[in-house]
């Protein structure tokens, strides 16, 4: 892809609540809609992600919020306290696309991705930091623990690798960052899928990039919840399985990635056992996501003209 140009007839509201801080080190991106997500949010959980990122111990970062909503986000946000620089778009564009503007809006060399249903650590931000300025890094891939009990949290293999560092491909959206300039050089993430585009973009990095600066950091660290709900597990395995199919028939290549980035010994915590009840219970989820994926798709296109 060609590097990113912000195309600013995409935005219909672009303005500062709060005062705009001064050099900031940091870019931290929030995108946030039910229609751009496709899960449905609540206000408590955007209130704890925001309050979340007022509480962080450097202050060395902006945030940018980009979404298709307007006085009721806006609302929540000056509720909450936070500055932010509040980005509407003039429609849903999706994740990506809001993403990629949010980047080229950003004044920080380093760009941080965190979800809207994502609630960071106190030392989010400046771990970001650190890794960037300490490891030499262009990309880095934080933690993450689940918020709730959920068995449906249970499903994921891919949270939590444990205390030590080593080169791993963005494979989860909700706790990343990249050099800013490397991003926009790259063209960000593609805007034409959703889902898996954390390896896709991983795979256009390696192009401009060395394997060793992108990583697996274990600082970072975010609380975020796979699913709650069995409904969320049919979806989101429909959605990626679609996106899947998208990319290798654009590019068989694309989850070569994958083997460029092996997990090294002990970097799963989950025991061999439940490994393998995960892999199998991943497998059902899949093919019955695949058979509703028509009625999801429908469903998606129902909410993106509403």
């Amino acid at each position: 892809m060609d590097r990113f140009v912000l195309d600013e007839t995409r935005l219909r509201t672009d303005e500062w609540l709060g005062e705009q801080p001064a050099d900031p080190k940091a870019t931290v991106v929030v995108v946030t809609h039910d229609v751009v997500t496709h899960t449905p949010v609540g206000e408590a959980d955007l209130r704890d992600t925001f309050e979340g990122l007022k509480a962080q111990t450097t202050d060395e970062f902006e945030l940018v919020v980009v979404s298709t909503r307007s006085e009721d986000l806006r609302r929540l946000l000056r509720d909450v306290g936070i500055t932010c620089r509040f980005v509407e778009m003039t429609v849903d564009y999706g994740a990506n696309a809001a993403r990629n503007i949010g980047a080229a809006l950003g004044r920080g060399d380093v760009v941080v991705f965190l979800d809207h249903d994502a609630i960071p650590a106190e030392t989010f931000v400046e771990e970001h930091l650190l890794a960037h300025e300490e490891r030499d890094v262009v990309a880095v891939r934080g933690r993450l623990f689940v918020k709730t009990a959920s068995v449906y949290n249970r499903l994921q293999a891919i949270y939590d690798f444990g205390e030590r560092s080593f080169p791993y491909l963005l494979d989860h959206e909700a706790n990343a960052s990249v050099d800013r300039e490397t991003y926009l050089e790259v063209g960000g993430f593609d805007e034409d899928i959703w889902g898996h585009e954390g390896a896709e973009l991983t795979k256009r990095l390696l192009e401009v990039a060395d394997r060793e600066e992108i990583r697996y950091v274990p600082g970072p660290v975010v609380y975020h919840d796979y699913a709650v709900s069995f409904w969320e597990v049919l979806e989101k395995k429909a959605r990626h399985q679609r996106a899947k199919r998208v990319l290798r028939e654009r590019d068989p290549e694309t989850f070569a990635v994958y083997s460029e980035f092996p997990l090294p010994e002990g970097a799963y915590t989950g025991g061999r056992w439940e490994g393998r009840l995960v892999y199998v219970a991943n497998r059902i989820t899949e093919q019955l996501g695949n058979l509703m994926a028509g009625y999801f798709q429908r469903r998606r296109n129902k909410q993106s003209d509403a």
